[in-house]
């Protein structure tokens, strides 16, 4: 059976006996009262009676937060009985009698009150005598008082289970209550008087952090908070250590200003220990915590098959961005900026580059590219600085170890992509499938005529996801895979190389020499007319404002349609086009610019990879220029000898 809702079981219970339940409240406030009290049962109860329905109105209509809005209905109640001659005790008393009254009306019609509608009572209760206490002490100021002596009021809120601090406008706390006292672990005596500069110390000793555990300062206390603002604090979670047992507390904290004629006077703040309520709520956090986890394992194999066109997609972008900053950086060069910034934006570019081609690298499909001798070493370096933001993430909340040993420095026949993809899934694994405190060990070595790479999970099996493709792999590389325990309770996967004969163990890896500048055939002049082919507007009007400072004559185009007519109209001497256009693939656009001009010379400029090969799979292009552009090369496949012509400032 569906549990009724507390509020609007109130509500309706409050309708009901409103009768009975405003005799009650008044008899017993009543029987309460001081002697110098100015007031009658009838007296007493026509008001209540209103109050009853009108918190009964609010919990109907807006449930729990109802609440607050009959807190402020019942507001000037305090300046009544302030008039009325009642003490501030009376006044608090008053709404404690109407918290008995409320739960022994439910008690008496439906048994023992469930917890939560105690706590929408009691919240009724503490909001409604707060908020009719803050009217009586604004009208005991306008007569004689300043905030410090509404510091009477410490005899009544005893009875409250919440705590109250009471700020001067000078950010001096000069009153709390005891449950205030007894939440914090501090002598009351303690806490009065504290001026807002040795607020920094009172962090320190209650070790106050934010709900994430992170040290509050002291411009973030709730108090200080409103001083500064003017303005009321929504319900903060702060985590402290009560001096007292030495006991993690959470507590939540609200403050309101305390506002006369206008000018901020002081701040009034309230204080629960929600200790219990919040444990609870991280417990469900945790499990959802979990769940998530599982489904982010799940997630990560299902984008291990995608991987390719997001890599290519990623690299795509990053090249186009990365270009644009190297020529800005070549226009900027000679026009005040020191030579060492530069310098370091282009050891910027070029690592991002490098990072780029091994995300292009990575998605091309395995097994289609042929051997070649791979520096081991380098492999299992740049496998980590992929991984290295999943490692960072993952050691959130745990201790993960990647120890890395690595003396080989010598070359084996692979793919370079394959092996490092299979560092990379094996780290994957370590961080899914390893215990809190572990260890991934990466090893090289060389070993009686072999090459030997060595990875060490400390989990106990490994997933098939990285043993099945280990083992194809290392056929084709000729290459013997074995699999053990380690000494520490994991598992450890091995691969021994042969040592290739153009690569002796112990030698360096062998330095691949730069791509040659692709010149204008012999007896073709340098190009003047360039064509700029580029949907990417900052890549297209940065290197046509960089050419058209050396001397070329530049027209630039962001559609196949546009650069095809510009084609049409006059003769360039040579096109520099991008692979990947909005309309029309690259590709198809050179043989239409090459029916266009047969004697216009065409590069291709991209930031992916090209996989034909210019002159023999496409006979229009003479050259391919990765993003980001090699200046010092596009020059001279326009014919510009270097140093031939100064850039302008």
């Amino acid at each position: 059976m569906q549990r009724p809702d507390p509020a609007r079981a109130l509500s309706a219970l409050i309708t009901e006996a409103s009768d009975r339940l405003a005799k009650r409240w008044a008899r017993e406030a009543l029987s309460e009262v001081s002697n110098g009290a100015m007031t009658g049962r009838r007296e007493l109860k026509k008001p209540l009676e209103g109050h009853l329905t009108e918190l009964a109105r609010h919990l109907a209509q807006r449930g729990p937060s109802g609440v607050a809005l009959w807190a402020e209905s019942v507001r000037h109640h305090g300046g009544e009985r302030y008039e009325q001659q009642y003490s501030i005790s009376d006044l608090i008393r008053e709404f404690h009698a109407l918290f008995r009254a409320l739960t022994e009306e439910w008690q008496r019609k439906w048994g023992a009150p469930p917890a939560e509608v105690m706590q929408l009572c009691s919240d009724a209760c503490a909001q409604g005598a707060a908020s009719a206490a803050d009217d009586y002490v604004r009208r005991m100021r306008a007569g004689r008082a300043h905030l410090r002596e509404a510091a009477a009021i410490d005899t009544i809120v005893r009875h409250v289970d919440e705590g109250l601090l009471a700020v001067e406008g000078d950010g001096t706390l000069s009153y709390a209550t005891p449950p205030a006292s007894r939440i914090l672990g501090i002598d009351e005596a303690e806490l009065v008087g504290l001026p807002s500069s040795q607020v920094g110390k009172l962090i320190q000793r209650l070790d106050l952090r934010d709900e994430s555990g992170r040290p509050l300062e002291p411009g973030e206390i709730p108090y200080l908070e409103v001083l500064t603002t003017g303005r009321p604090t929504r319900s903060r979670w702060l985590r402290l250590r009560r001096p007292t047992d030495h006991a993690e507390r959470v507590v939540r904290a609200d403050a309101v200003a305390i506002v006369e004629n206008g000018e901020l006077r002081g701040v009034v703040q309230a204080i629960r220990d929600r200790t219990d309520e919040y444990q609870q709520r991280e417990a469900l956090a945790g499990a959802y915590e979990e769940l998530r986890v599982l489904h982010l394992v799940l997630l990560r194999r299902a984008r291990a098959a995608a991987i390719g066109d997001v890599a290519r997609g990623i690299a795509g972008t990053l090249n186009n961005a990365m270009n644009a900053i190297r020529l800005r950086t070549t226009v900027l060069t000679g026009q005040g900026i020191p030579s060492e910034h530069l310098a370091a934006i282009e050891g910027s570019v070029e690592e991002v580059a490098r990072l780029v081609q091994r995300l292009q690298e990575s998605a091309l499909p395995r097994g289609t590219a042929p051997l070649e001798l791979v520096p081991i070493d380098d492999v299992v370096r740049e496998a980590l600085e992929i991984v290295r933001p999943e490692l960072v993430a993952a050691a959130a909340g745990r201790t993960l170890y990647v120890s890395r040993d690595l003396g080989a420095s010598a070359s084996v026949r692979a793919r370079r992509g394959d092996v490092r993809e299979i560092v990379v899934h094996f780290l994957l694994s370590a961080i899914d499938e390893a215990p809190p405190d572990g260890t991934v060990r990466i090893m090289t070595s060389v070993e009686h005529e072999a090459v030997r790479l060595c990875l060490s999970h400390p989990a106990p099996t490994l997933p098939r996801e990285t043993l099945t493709p280990a083992s194809d792999l290392a056929a084709e590389w000729g290459a013997s895979v074995s699999v053990r325990a380690s000494s520490d309770g994991g598992t450890e996967l091995c691969f021994d190389f042969p040592v290739p004969a153009e690569a002796p163990a112990g030698a360096p890896a062998a330095v691949t020499s730069p791509p040659e500048i692709p010149g204008p055939p012999p007896g073709v002049g340098p190009a003047r007319a360039v064509l700029i082919v580029d949907d990417d507007k900052d890549n297209r009007q940065v290197l046509a404002e960089l050419l058209a400072a050396r001397g070329f004559d530049v027209a630039d185009a962001g559609t196949a349609a546009a650069a095809e007519a510009l084609a049409a109209s006059r003769p360039y001497d040579a096109a520099l086009v991008d692979l990947a256009m909005p309309d029309k693939s690259g590709w198809d656009i050179v043989r239409t610019l090459h029916l266009l001009r047969p004697a216009m010379r065409i590069a291709l400029v991209t930031g992916y990879e090209a996989k034909a090969e210019p002159g023999r799979d496409v006979p229009h292009v003479e050259g391919v220029f990765r993003k980001p552009v090699d200046l010092a090369r596009l020059l001279a496949f326009l014919g510009e000898e270097p140093g031939e012509r100064a850039l302008s400032p």
